[in-house]
């Protein structure tokens, strides 16, 4: 088995920081003091110091239906010359079986790459740990595929990790600009390179979500969506960005024995500190790149 690396994901905690507003430490004590973003924010009026741009944390049922069917119209997958619907963009991961997992390897978060297997996106999970000084995460470097709602290394049939990886790269076709005009991904970081996965620590982010909707039958659901979003092509947070452009990107929500918890009540209502998550859809990441190197 090939474990081929799309990106060394070495990422900085001082630029976890200044991207995200989050801190690498394992106590909680200064990670998330403020409620998540609810809605999707204002459109920036320029890109040049890092921004996201339009870009939402948190979303109910009907937006998180269109952002996913933002993801339908914007992204698509070309087989022999004809663009296609990406199929299997919902994925659900046992909670107790994750569990599991996580008790046995400690990790501070896990990484969904992006791949592709003819017309089906197949994500390649990688756990990530902090360093020995707890100031970057960096990845375990075993790779997973998701089975039957659990995590496994993939063996025998099952599709190699780094030809998914590359299948992605070679014909995902993206309407950046929402013109009708699909282009291939583009890997220059230089140029403002496409994510190629979206990476989310355990620790009050996917942690909190789940703590957040108890219940029987517990589920973490992954869903494909597209918003608009601007940011820096390069780590250096403060260089010139380009303008808003459609981007893959990853929302979580909990399902209960295959029931999704998630309500359609106003995102701009207050909840108080705790409550953010409970029948929410969340996108709790960071986008590699530019949140990667």
């Amino acid at each position: 088995m090939k474990h081929l690396h799309t990106f060394s994901m070495v990422i900085a905690a001082a630029a976890l920081l200044a991207a995200c507003g989050g801190s690498t430490s394992t106590d909680g004590q200064n990670q998330d003091q403020q409620p998540p973003t609810a809605v999707t924010a204002v459109a920036a009026t320029d890109c040049a110091n890092g921004d996201l741009g339009e870009r939402s944390s948190l979303f109910n049922k009907t937006t998180l239906d269109a952002v996913m069917a933002a993801f339908e119209q914007r992204v698509k997958v070309d087989v022999g010359g004809t663009l296609k619907e990406v199929k299997d963009t919902r994925i659900s991961l046992s909670v107790a079986k994750l569990k599991t997992l996580r008790d046995q390897l400690s990790p501070f978060a896990i990484m969904v790459h992006y791949g592709l297997d003819g017309d089906k996106f197949v994500p390649v999970f990688e756990f990530m740990k902090l360093d020995n000084n707890g100031a970057m995460a960096v990845p375990m470097g075993v790779y997973y595929l998701a089975v039957g709602g659990e995590l496994k290394i993939p063996a025998g049939p099952m599709p190699d990790p780094s030809d998914l990886l590359s299948n992605y790269i070679a014909n995902i076709r993206i309407d950046r600009d929402g013109s009708g005009t699909f282009l291939p991904i583009e890997t220059d970081l230089a140029k403002f390179a496409d994510p190629r996965g979206e990476w989310f620590q355990f620790p009050l982010k996917l942690d909190r979500l789940i703590a957040e909707n108890p219940g029987s039958g517990q589920a973490l659901v992954l869903d494909c969506i597209s918003e608009r979003a601007c940011y820096s092509g390069i780590i250096g947070l403060l260089a010139a960005g380009q303008d808003e452009e459609y981007r893959h990107m990853i929302a979580w929500h909990i399902s209960h024995d295959g029931v999704s918890a998630l309500d359609n009540t106003s995102l701009d209502v207050y909840r108080p500190l705790g409550n953010d998550y409970h029948e929410r859809a969340a996108d709790l990441g960071h986008l590699c790149p530019p949140r990667c190197k």
